[in-house]
């Protein structure tokens, strides 16, 4: 299927939907976030489909790699939220907001999109 991720800019945050989670998509997803104007310094929700999870250990330590180079320096996000609603969805999220620690923003992995709404918008 091979769709590109769906990028919404709100008022309070910038909402990334997923059909497909792989690493291709999230790399997408991140051009798409960084080339948008009004999105420097939003925090970010993103939705994880329905669809199973195409990452691997290693893919996530290179997408942990490529966050941290291309991270514009003094940006003030702080937040990403990952709405993961099945199992290995969350597992897969979970181990990537460990691999990603040493970012400069927190990461929390929810199962539901109002709590990570809440988290986000929450100064």
């Amino acid at each position: 299927m091979n769709s590109e991720p769906n990028v919404i800019v709100k008022d309070d945050y910038i909402l990334v939907e997923f059909m497909e989670v792989d690493y291709w998509q999230i790399w997408d997803a991140i051009r798409l976030v960084r080339n948008l104007p009004e999105s420097y310094g939003k925090n970010e929700i993103w939705i994880f489909g329905k669809d199973p999870i195409g990452l691997t250990d290693v893919s996530l330590h290179k997408l942990n790699d490529i966050i941290k180079e291309i991270y514009p320096k003094g940006l003030n996000k702080s937040k990403t939220a990952i709405v993961a609603d099945k199992d290995e969805q969350s597992v897969i999220a979970s181990l990537f907001s460990q691999i990603a620690g040493e970012l400069p923003f927190e990461i929390k992995v929810s199962s539901d999109f109002r709590d990570a709404k809440e988290w986000i918008i929450k100064i």
